[in-house]
């Protein structure tokens, strides 16, 4: 990937119709060196650590190696690392830290002062915190934070909510969004193309307001032959309870508008090869839902009925699925059949927290479960062995720069993770057209009926049996006897769901006999 190397002269004075931008010499530039504000330790082995923090383990070497701020105490400090891997970032008293990991040079600002809204490989985008600025003012900085260009832009007077590179370093894509100002109808979600090699700025507006909800912000997501962009659309139902779903934008990078489609659910994320889409949907306050579809053209493929997405294997052949309560499952990218996934271990001291399965980023059969380096049979690869400390919590092992590392929090451990909760149903593949509403079914091997309740308790009076057969939609949550956040409850016996049959009934049945199932 050819990355450009930009001065501050690309930009000069320029107007463009529906946003200007200008080289504004004036704006500070507020970025420190900080190399002597950063203390790096490397330990040859995991049993060496001693104190709680953030580290990254080379699984090659068995290394160990932590960055701390000089003065303060790491549980003090908030750490995160780059996606690609390259840097540390910590926060504290005020101040950003990024610490390039190869050679070591740290810097800093103060995060009143700045934002850091984008990165690409050598290169950065952060903004100058100002107060109600009719223009914004960036600063673009190469790969050691020097100070290539300072630009301001007017977004008809709103803030930038997003911001990202082009792949190949050349254009700055900027959004705005409506969130938390939904009742001010002069704002709006647009996004703006900044060429910075030829100083033009596209305006390339967003979507029309859908029918029912709003349009309330855009996520941008860029590929190397064009930019998707997905926006937030949310409304609220009588009840309160709020519903969203998508409408996607393909853009050339050129700003033609290559195709708009609507999508189910929401975070509708393109597939590392840029073919397929992935997002969530919630199943009338019932099941969650991953529904997959052809990026090209908008036509969903399949949907996973009560999982959540996790990732795709390295070569994107599978997508990686969670099932509250029950496990992970791999499902192939064409919509087969599940096929369970390695299980992550929370056992053993220290507790492992906040920890799920991982695909490895360049091996398509290793995963990450908890601290240890799996196949896809679940077999144990490598294990990273801590001190045997009843204190301590280790949160979110994620992998590090490659499949060779692996990053993790340690904190002083407060109190005991609490065990996931689901809807206890299987998962379930779908292909269109999907049978909504009528969600679920009764399929009784005995030939039996399915009672229909008025109460969700095997005490409630019986409406009527339901033979099997029957198909069942998940009633509306305002028309429940008890206010609901969800279509379905448990007591100490029976989870219960609250459905509707063809006939218009309402009313409850039990989800833990095995009757009720997923409609074909």
């Amino acid at each position: 990937m050819g990355w450009r190397r930009m001065t501050a002269a690309v930009l000069a004075a320029m107007t463009v119709t529906g946003c200007a931008l200008r080289a504004d010499r004036a704006a500070r530039w507020a970025v420190e060196g900080a190399t002597d504000a950063v203390e790096h330790r490397v330990y040859d082995s995991t049993l060496e650590i001693p104190n709680p923090g953030f580290y990254i383990v080379d699984l090659s070497t068995g290394r160990a190696e932590t960055w701390l701020l000089k003065g303060r105490a790491a549980e003090d400090t908030d750490y995160a690392l780059s996606e690609d891997g390259r840097w540390i970032t910590l926060q504290g008293d005020g101040r950003i830290y990024w610490v390039n990991r190869e050679t070591g040079e740290a810097f800093s600002w103060q995060h009143a002062e700045l934002r850091l809204r984008a990165t690409a490989p050598d290169r950065f985008l952060l903004e100058a915190v100002q107060d109600r600025a009719e223009r914004l003012t960036f600063h673009v900085a190469d790969g050691r934070f020097r100070l290539l260009q300072t630009l301001t832009a007017d977004l008809g007077g709103q803030q930038a909510a997003g911001a990202a590179f082009s792949p190949d370093g050349t254009q700055v894509v900027l959004s705005t969004s409506r969130e938390g100002q939904i009742e001010d109808t002069t704002a709006d979600v647009r996004v703006y193309l900044v060429d910075l090699a030829t100083r033009k700025v596209r305006d390339l507006g967003g979507p029309p307001e859908p029918e029912e909800g709003t349009v309330v912000s855009a996520e941008l997501q860029p590929h190397a032959d064009q930019l998707v962009v997905s926006y937030l659309v949310q409304g609220v139902e009588p009840t309160g309870h709020v519903w969203a779903s998508s409408i996607v934008r393909l853009y050339s990078w050129q700003g033609e508008l290559l195709a708009e489609y609507p999508v189910a659910g929401q975070g509708a994320r393109p597939s590392p090869d840029g073919r397929l889409l992935v997002s969530y949907d919630d199943l009338g306050h019932f099941a969650d839902a991953v529904v997959v579809t052809d990026l090209a053209t908008g036509r969903p493929l399949f949907r996973v009925l009560n999982a959540w997405p996790r990732g795709w294997t390295a070569d994107a052949a599978d997508l990686l699925l969670r099932v509250p309560a029950v496990g992970n499952f791999l499902v192939p990218r064409e919509g087969g059949d599940l096929r369970p996934a390695p299980e992550v271990s929370h056992a053993g001291t220290p507790l492992v927290w906040r920890a799920g399965l991982e695909p490895s980023p360049d091996a398509p059969d290793r995963f990450l479960a908890g601290l240890a380096v799996v196949d896809g049979a679940g077999t144990v690869l490598r294990r990273i062995e801590l001190p045997a400390r009843d204190d301590w919590r280790i949160d979110n092992p994620r992998w590090g720069a490659s499949g060779q590392e692996v990053a993790f929090t340690i904190n002083p451990l407060i109190g005991q993770s609490s065990n996931e909760w689901g809807l206890p149903m299987p998962a379930a593949v779908q292909k269109p057209p999907f049978p909504d509403p009528y969600l679920l079914a009764v399929q009784d091997p005995q030939g039996d009926c399915l009672n229909l309740r008025e109460q969700p308790s095997l005490q409630g009076r019986i409406i009527r049996c339901l033979p099997t057969g029957t198909r069942l939609a998940v009633a509306d949550l305002s028309d429940a006897p008890v206010r609901l956040n969800q279509a379905w409850t448990c007591d100490e016996q029976h989870c219960w769901a609250w459905v509707r049959t063809e006939q218009g009934e309402n009313g409850w049945v039990s989800l833990s006999t095995g009757i009720v199932v997923w409609a074909d």
